[in-house]
């Protein structure tokens, strides 16, 4: 269904959000003098080393995870199943895995903004608060910054999960685990229904715990909430919607 407005109000604000994400990195590329190396990370650098490490191996054609700085790396698990895959891909592809983390990153980002618009088209009733649910999960945050002359650093500052367009910033992996968390919240909402919503919710939830593993609990959080007011509810009530 083409959205009320056409695609280019929805893709074009979302194009240049993710875009302004990619010029502070562009910047301190720039940036770097002779003899020194951006690392690629203006955010927790630390945890972003950790995913080119895991990246490096599966760029070696690993598909099990090894703890590299142990003495004993082990047999390997199957953990970190993204950023393996991320490594792959660059192999296939010949590219810096750098690169290929930072595409990743713009693409979560991407389908994270399209899966949110559509939770908020389906849950949100009127036009204006459309409107304006949109516009914050596109540039909201929180007021942490208030607290910056006091020396005080807030979670919407430094802790990526919490806002859409500070995860759109920091990693390739948290956008990816909203959008699929968008898409598990639109399968157990009014109107979806019936055995594809099934297929959905457990597919969003198998992607889950592959990316965000902590985040299954959230999605099961609101299918009990939600389900649980739906039996509450008095019969006629009740949201109907698609059983095919």
């Amino acid at each position: 269904m083409r959205p009320r407005g056409g695609w280019a109000r929805i893709l074009v604000p979302v194009v240049l959000v993710v875009a302004a994400t990619m010029v502070p990195y562009l910047w301190a590329w720039s940036r770097s003098s002779t003899g020194s190396v951006f690392g690629g990370f203006l955010l927790n650098p630390q945890d972003g080393f950790s995913y080119l490490a895991k990246m490096r191996q599966g760029f070696d054609g690993s598909w099990l995870f090894r703890l590299p700085y142990a003495a004993d790396p082990g047999p390997g698990v199957f953990l970190f199943t993204f950023y393996l895959f991320l490594g792959h891909v660059s192999r296939v592809l010949g590219a810096n895995p750098l690169v290929v983390y930072h595409a990743a990153r713009a693409i979560g980002a991407v389908c994270m903004f399209l899966a949110s618009r559509a939770l908020v088209e389906k849950l949100v009733p009127s036009p204006k608060g459309k409107g304006w649910a949109w516009a914050m999960i596109l540039v909201g945050s929180g007021f942490g910054w208030m607290g910056l002359p006091f020396g005080l650093l807030a979670l919407d500052l430094w802790v990526p999960e919490a806002i859409p367009v500070l995860a759109a910033y920091a990693s390739a992996h948290f956008p990816f685990a909203i959008a699929v968390l968008c898409m598990a919240a639109l399968a157990i909402s009014p109107g979806y229904r019936g055995r594809s919503a099934i297929l959905v919710a457990g597919l969003s939830g198998l992607l889950l715990s592959i990316l965000q593993p902590f985040a299954v609990a959230v999605v099961a959080a609101y299918a009990v909430v939600y389900l649980g007011l739906d039996v509450a509810a008095p019969a006629e009530n009740r949201q109907g919607g698609d059983r095919r």
